[in-house]
């Protein structure tokens, strides 16, 4: 499998017009239009089918760019820069190396800037600018780079620039992969950095994915459409229909509004529905039945409810006074036996204590008094009242002894149940003369009888005159004189019998009146029933007419209906596909990637773990997934069934190892030609940085590679690797010699006077200071039993140009390489020895001094970088042999020095 466009397009939809156009669309384009998408939806419901298309991409013919990073120039206001400064860059290998403050980091914003992402670049704080900051960023044909590079040849160099004109913030696509701190650190968890595959054209299928989303989108929209239509049609319909009954239509369409295939059904049936013959001719009776009147029968009714009101009180009130009169025998009975009760006392028992008051004028006030301090006592409970008090209950006097006797006496004179019996006695007929007192300002309204024509009276055999009957019955007279009987216990009241039958009489012919009205009334509800009952009938009847009649004159309407109906139909079948066509595509993507991507990636990532050699890499476990269809990869670390989080595990050297070995994996399934690093090193021991170095070294074969560092040794490292063969001798170039013709570089430039170095080891470096930037770079990378050779070399052929860099380097590369053994330098003394070491080989001093007045001598005040020209010796070449051949012999002497087996010697140059 080269390609995933290939396997998209085999992806079947059995021929369904709108998706296999636009799958057909995007492979053979590579990009889907909304005009694309447009047509899909309008083609959603077509039955045409067509064939997918055939295409053959393979990997290797996978366009690219071919464009390589030219130049960074005309920067203006950019903090840490000067203004209109320039870099130029080799198509290959470019190594800017600057110390802290150099503006290294700002010449890398802004590369990040343009084609990564964000980079809050300020302008330059030490020089007022209002001006955005920005910068001129040329790309070139690499062809033509390398061209320009190896021959120094201009021609049509010029006419395929690209310059882009970048302002902080601004971004643009290009195919520049960055490798910093930052983005380590973000890989150690893929899922959020966002990065997904481009290079085998996965993103076709997320395209893909897109445009049926976009699709589903309409048809989505479409059937909220066709819903909103269908609820305002319906409504209209349902608004102008009239019977309500549970089997009319009104009745169906409004139960039924979420079932839209019912009323469908349902719509299709009205659309043909017609008058029958027999509701054209019922018709106008309907119209004369549903307009009959049962108002009058209600008012009558209503009438009547009125006189059984009056009736219903004057049944009240007879029945009363009947009961009251019935009551009479036994209330007299009472009063009887209250006299009795009373008199049962002997009160003449109490005429010898003289009381105040003559119990036999003031009986029942005795009596009272008597009660009233039996119950007080018996409260209180003071049963042997009222020996056990000091004091009256009523006066609160003191009771001397012989006064307790009397009140004992007293006391003990009237029975408790005597007391309690008259009491129950009196209570009764006093409740007896409230009732009647109740009845006697009661009214009532004098009856006209309809109904009932004459009452006959059995016993006098005559016609009861039924006004006057009334006049007795509502005659209060009576009923007060009875009253002021009773309340004066009169033991034989006057007879009651005359106005007893009068209410007895009256009560039974109102109750016979009341149920005659009560038939009436029933009659006339059951006629207003009966009238209703038509009149609703024929309205309905008339509703049903009128609704097929409405239906009729609406049939546009619902023929309109019927289409919506229909085409929510089609739309929401085409809809509920949907789902399975996005899974679909997902799993054939996720077949793909793991076809393409996931097991190569795995592999691919685990033989970068054994090149950096990362302890426990076989722990480390990568999982793909698979959200909305983007290619995402995680790191765990897996032990004992435990998953951890690789920043969580690895120390911080271990998560870089980790980190760089994802980068590299990543690299192989990007589309990226450019790779910028900014000292991509941090916390790697020696060891992985020698690997970084021969992978950079590596990569800068097939990408153009740009490295910005700070860190001397990894600087002078690459330049070592980079080179890697001997420089130009002369006007003719060792490395690319055997090449053929149009391979080889311009060598010696006589016009110039300047020597251009082969591009099959030279690669441009920067050596950045606040302010400028220097290219000129000294060749720090041959190992110093090479560079002797070339430097003997040059000095036999009377060539002294490099001969003061060729000796110096020479040196430091011998102290650092033989003498301290690869220790990475930390504090510099006599301009570049380390002060601080490790394992240092045991030397001479006065070799040692001797080669560093060689050292000295040639570089004056300098640093290890190219000196000055201000301090530059003025040897000629018998000088600079001279100074070689002290050089050999200090180093031939420190070779021997305490070593078992002898090197071979360097030969000095006779002069």
């Amino acid at each position: 499998m080269s390609n995933a466009i290939e396997e998209l397009a085999k992806l079947n939809f059995n021929g369904v017009k709108w998706i296999s156009l636009l799958k057909n669309q995007l492979c053979l384009s590579g990009t889907i239009a909304q005009s694309d998408i447009d047509s899909a939806f309008q083609d959603i419901h077509s039955n045409e089918v067509i064939e997918d298309v055939e295409v053959n991409v393979a990997s290797e013919d996978i366009s690219h760019s071919n464009k390589s990073l030219f130049q960074l120039r005309e920067n203006e206001n950019i903090g840490g820069l000067y203004n209109n400064k320039k870099i130029e860059f080799s198509p290959n290998l470019t190594l800017i190396y600057g110390k802290n403050g150099s503006g290294k980091s700002s010449y890398y914003k802004i590369l990040k800037d343009a084609f990564h992402s964000n980079q809050a670049i300020v302008g330059n704080i030490y020089n007022t600018n209002d001006n955005a900051p920005s910068a001129n960023i040329e790309f070139r044909n690499k062809d033509s780079h390398l061209k320009w590079q190896k021959k120094g040849s201009t021609n049509n160099f010029s006419d395929n620039a690209e310059i882009i004109n970048w302002t902080a913030g601004s971004r643009y696509s290009s195919l520049v992969k960055f490798c910093d701190g930052e983005i380590l650190s973000s890989s150690l968890s893929k899922r959020d950095t966002g990065w997904s595959i481009d290079r085998y054209k996965l993103e076709y299928y997320e395209k893909f994915r897109n445009a049926i989303e976009q699709v589903e989108s309409k048809v989505s929209s479409k059937l909220s459409e066709l819903d909103s239509d269908f609820e305002g049609k319906l409504n209209i319909i349902i608004n102008g229909l009239k019977l309500s009954k549970e089997d009319a239509i009104k009745a169906f369409l409004t139960n039924n509004k979420t079932n839209k295939n019912l009323i469908l059904e349902k719509c299709k049936e009205l659309h043909t529905v017609e008058l029958s013959s027999e509701d054209i001719e019922q018709k106008p009776n309907y119209i004369q039945k549903s307009n009959l009147s049962i108002q009058e029968l209600l008012d009558k009714t209503a009438i009547l409810e009125s006189k059984i009101q009056t009736l219903d009180k004057a049944i009240s009130f007879t029945l009363e006074n009947t009961h009251i009169y019935a009551q009479l025998e036994q209330i007299t009975n009472n009063i009887i036996k209250l006299s009795s009760l009373k008199e049962s006392v002997d009160f003449t028992q109490f005429e010898k204590y003289q009381l105040l008051f003559n119990p036999k004028l003031h009986q029942d006030d005795y009596v009272s008094l008597l009660k009233k301090i039996a119950e007080t006592a018996l409260t209180f409970g003071i049963t042997n009242y009222p020996s056990d008090v000091d004091k009256c209950f009523y006066c609160n006097q003191t009771l001397e002894e012989e006064n307790k006797s009397l009140i004992k006496n007293l006391h003990e004179l009237i029975d408790n149940e005597v007391s309690t019996e008259i009491q129950k006695l009196s209570k009764t007929i006093e409740e007896y003369v409230i009732r009647i007192e109740k009845s006697t300002v009661k009214q009532t309204e004098t009856i006209e009888f309809s109904d009932i024509n004459q009452v006959w009276d059995i016993q006098t055999k005559s016609i009861v005159d039924l006004n006057n009957l009334q006049t007795i019955v509502n005659s209060k007279k009576e009923l007060l004189g009875l009253k002021q009987e009773v309340s004066d216990l009169t033991k034989e009241p006057s007879s009651v019998y005359d106005s007893w039958v009068a209410n007895e009489l009256l009560y039974q012919i109102v109750k016979s009146e009341k149920e005659i009205l009560t038939s009436q009334i029933n009659s006339l509800k059951k006629q207003s029933v009966g009238i209703e009952k038509i009149r609703k009938e024929a309205q309905n009847d008339l509703n049903k007419i009128e609704d097929i009649e409405f239906c009729i004159a609406q049939r546009a309407l619902v023929k309109a209906l019927i289409e919506t109906l229909e085409n929510h139909q089609k739309y929401n079948q085409s809809y509920s596909t949907f789902q399975g066509i996005k899974s679909k595509v997902s799993r054939d993507k996720g077949r793909v990637e793991g076809d393409l991507i996931r097991n190569n990636y795995v592999s691919k990532f685990n033989e970068n773990l054994d090149y950096f050699e990362l302890a426990k890499r076989e722990k480390i476990i990568r999982s793909f997934s698979n959200p909305s269809g983007l290619s995402k990869i995680d790191g765990k670390i897996d032990s004992n069934g435990r998953k951890f989080e690789i920043s969580s595990i690895l120390s911080e050297g271990e998560a870089k190892v980790f980190s760089l070995c994802d980068w590299l994996t990543e690299l192989d399934f990007d589309d990226n030609e450019i790779l910028v690093f900014d000292d991509p090193i941090t916390s790697l021991d020696q060891v992985n940085i020698y690997k970084l170095v021969d992978k950079i070294i590596d990569l800068s074969k097939s990408y153009q590679v740009i490295v910005f560092t700070h860190n001397f040794e990894f600087y002078h490292r690459l330049i070592q690797k980079s080179l890697g063969g001997s420089p130009l001798h002369k006007g003719k170039c060792e490395i690319c010699k055997n090449e053929s013709e149009q391979q080889q570089c311009t060598g010696f430039n006589s016009q110039s006077d300047l020597t251009h170095k082969c591009c099959s080891y030279y690669q441009i470096e920067h050596i950045l200071q606040p302010g400028s930037i220097n290219e000129e770079v000294m060749f720090l990378s041959l190992d110093w039993d090479k560079r002797i050779e070339i430097l003997r070399s040059n000095l036999l052929a009377g060539d002294i140009r490099e001969a003061d860099k060729h000796i110096r380097t020479t040196i430091n590369n011998f102290f650092e390489r033989f003498v301290l053994g690869d220790i990475k330098r930390k504090v510099y003394k006599n301009n570049d020895l380390i002060k601080e070491w490790r394992d240092i080989r045991e030397i001479s001093e006065a070799d040692y001094d001797l080669l560093m007045d060689v050292h000295n001598k040639i570089s004056g005040e300098s640093g290890i970088h190219e000196a000055s020209p201000e301090v530059r010796t003025a040897l000629d070449v018998r000088g600079y042999i001279n100074e070689f051949n002290k050089m050999v012999r200090g180093i031939n002497n420190m070779r021997s020095f305490n070593n078992p087996s002898m090197a071979n010697r360097i030969e000095e140059i006779l002069i």
